[in-house]
């Protein structure tokens, strides 16, 4: 039986030639349209996702897993692509071909075929092999780092704690804007507001049993929370003074605001002489304290050393000769210039030199008054003038011997607000922190610096023992930024210690590619750091503090300029005051013996200055209206007269506001707070 017989004998046997024959055409097709393009696909496959590992391990992730199988795929299916042509040529050689000529499948035009599709489509495996080799190092190298870090930036972590970084505190906090007054509470005292806009308060007890530190750089926000501080002592009651060496701008005005909206007596004295007001720095209280204050402010302390005592003991007992009959300065000089205290004289020469510290006897500033009267005082000093600096030390000074003395006469917790305390410390000031709150007595001092407090003008003062004092007995705590590092890193350790569950290692990995990527592990660990940290504190944007007081973790505190309805109405007073002043400069015919100065009108508040015949700078501080003589005789309250002071004890006194300007003042539209930071 022959080769034709045998295909064409049985019709199964056809049907399978026929069958194969048509394979065999599908696969030639396949091969010239897909194979190359196949092959270039698994090329391309292999080389991007590299063909090791090949085996499965028990530590590889599932990811890791599917990825080799992908690999056998492609190992395999470019193996049998390979095989491919050999099925093809088995069938192109075996099966008949009917309708074609003799010779056409032969093994030479097989490979001819072949040839021809490799000229044609090497390049396009070659550009795969290529792409994915190249794609493989671009992603090793730059793409996996990315997702690395990625990945590790949103992973599900057991602990979030992270370590203190200035980078990213920096931008953490912005500045709030508020009006303090809608906080305030009569038994309790507004701070500012926290991170969460919640108000901070200090209970009224605490706040009266403690004193308070405000520390930062100028123009940080210190007089703006001092501003609120003051502002609600004058409105729940309290009598205050403050001592500003420097003529802070707003200050006043929100002092004089709410002594008008109060009907409290308002004093304005400025121990210089451009301003307006006077004060004896020597003539008020018990004739000890006078004479203490005197040997203060001149120097005359013993300290202990043998040689400069002996010769302060000789000057102080002239002085004291001296001190019982005469205690205002110009009369004290005239007494002295007969004996032989030439450096007592050398410092009282320029000490009666200032007409602001020499008014004459009986008027100027009456300490004991203002806290009897439950006043509110604003002292404004200077901070270039030694002399002015020594006499507003005396100021404090006499404001603690009073303030003591008269703790059963006063009805009215006092508190005393310094600014730029470091210029005005002294050993009394630092000895009545302790123990002020004997006699209903608090204190607010402001300054720039811890190191500050180590660098004080007095040099008979012990500066350990001055920063000791001032820190430990000043419980509530106020401190804004500024470059000053020390200072933070001071207050960082006050805040106290917390525990942070940390990375301690972090391992990474670093590729063929050189791609670093991190593993997937790390070491965590424990660390101590600061509640509030420096860098924070450091980073901290003006009228942004850090709040500390007692039995309370210490917070992050915004502040905001409390709000003056009209400034032009203290302005006013003052230059009507000036002018006064520069009317009596003028008129030295002095007021006749028993006559009584002109009052306020019995309808309310005073009426403007009051006229008197006294000499320049001869005028006390301003004032919102007191009872007058008459009407404490009316009362029934005691008045000491004499025939010389009848007509300055009350004429010494400028009266601050009248009923048109309390009128103006309560119905001014509010224009907001001031934006600008003291």
């Amino acid at each position: 039986m022959n080769e034709k017989s045998l295909f064409e004998g049985d019709w199964f046997i056809s049907w399978l030639v026929a069958w194969l024959d048509g394979l065999n055409r599908s696969m030639m097709v396949f091969t010239n349209e897909y194979w190359w393009l196949t092959l270039s696909g698994l090329l391309f496959t292999g080389s991007l996702l590299r063909m090791v590992p090949f085996q499965v391990h028990y530590t590889h992730s599932f990811t890791q897993v599917t990825l080799i199988y992908v690999r056998k795929v492609v190992f395999f299916g470019v193996l049998l692509l390979f095989l491919y042509p050999l099925l093809m040529l088995y069938l192109f050689l075996t099966l008949p071909a009917p309708g074609f000529p003799a010779g056409t499948r032969s093994v030479e035009v097989f490979r001819q075929w072949l040839v021809n599709l490799a000229m044609e489509n090497w390049t396009l495996a070659v550009n795969a092999l290529a792409a994915g080799i190249g794609l493989n190092l671009l992603c090793s190298r730059y793409l996996y780092p990315l997702w690395s870090a990625l990945m590790r930036k949103i992973r599900v972590r057991q602990y979030y704690d992270v370590q203190s970084d200035i980078r990213h505190e920096a931008q953490r906090f912005k500045t709030k804007n508020f009006s303090p007054r809608k906080y305030y509470k009569r038994e309790r005292t507004f701070i500012g507001l926290d991170e969460n806009n919640r108000p901070i308060y200090v209970p009224v007890t605490t706040w009266r049993e403690t004193n308070m530190q405000v520390i930062g750089p100028a123009r940080f926000g210190k007089g703006v929370l001092l501003g609120t501080l003051m502002d609600q002592a004058i409105r729940r009651g309290d009598s205050l003074v403050y001592i500003d060496p420097k003529n802070d701008r707003f200050a006043p005005h929100i002092l004089y605001q709410a002594c008008v909206e109060t009907g409290r007596p308002f004093y304005y004295v400025t121990l210089h002489d451009e301003g307006v007001g006077s004060w004896a720095p020597f003539a008020g209280g018990e004739l000890r304290d006078g004479r203490t204050r005197l040997e203060l402010s001149l120097g005359l302390e013993l300290t202990g050393d043998a040689g400069s005592d002996f010769y302060k003991s000789q000057e102080r007992r002239l002085l004291e000769r001296a001190f019982a009959a005469n205690r205002n300065i110009p009369d004290l000089y005239a007494t002295l210039e007969k004996t032989g205290a030439f450096r007592v004289l050398a410092e009282l020469e320029q000490w009666r030199a200032i007409r602001s510290l020499c008014p004459r006897s009986g008027e100027g500033l009456d300490v004991a008054r203002a806290l009897k009267e439950e006043a509110i005082v604003y002292v404004q000093g200077h901070l270039f003038d030694p002399v002015i600096k020594n006499a507003t030390r005396a100021f404090i000074v006499e404001l603690i011997q009073e303030s003591r003395r008269l703790v059963r006469a006063r009805k009215t917790h006092l508190t005393v607000a310094v600014d730029e305390v470091s210029f005005l410390t002294s050993k009394p000031l630092t000895q009545a922190l302790a123990t002020s709150v004997g006699y209903h007595c608090n204190f607010i001092l402001a300054y720039q610096s811890q190191n500050d407090l180590l660098n004080l003008d007095d040099r008979t003062l012990n500066a350990r023992y001055a920063y000791q004092s001032v820190n430990v007995n000043s419980q509530i705590k106020a401190v804004y930024a500024g470059a000053d590092q020390e200072t933070a890193e001071w207050a960082a350790g006050l805040s106290g210690k917390i525990v942070k569950d940390i990375t301690k290692m972090e391992r990474t990995e670093i590729n063929e590619a050189g791609g670093e990527s991190f593993e997937k592990q790390r070491l965590l660990g424990t660390q101590e750091e600061p509640y509030i940290h420096s860098n924070q504190i450091l980073s901290l944007p003006p009228k942004v503090f850090v709040f500390f007081q007692p039995a309370r973790l210490a917070t992050i505190g915004f502040c905001s300029c409390v709000a003056v309805k009209d400034e032009r109405k203290l302005n006013e007073h003052l230059d009507a005051a000036r002018r006064r002043e520069a009317g009596m400069m003028a008129d030295e015919t002095p007021s006749a013996p028993g006559q009584d100065a002109p009052v306020a009108p019995e309808s309310g508040i005073g009426t403007g200055c009051i006229e008197d015949s006294a000499t320049p700078k001869d005028i006390s501080p301003m004032a919102l209206p007191a009872a007058s003589p008459d009407e404490k005789e009316t009362s029934g309250e005691q008045v000491d007269r004499t025939p010389d002071d009848e007509s300055t004890s009350l004429a010494a006194l400028v009266y601050m506001t009248d009923a048109d300007d309390e009128a103006a003042s309560l119905s001014a539209v509010d224009q907001g707070p001031h934006e600008e930071t003291r």
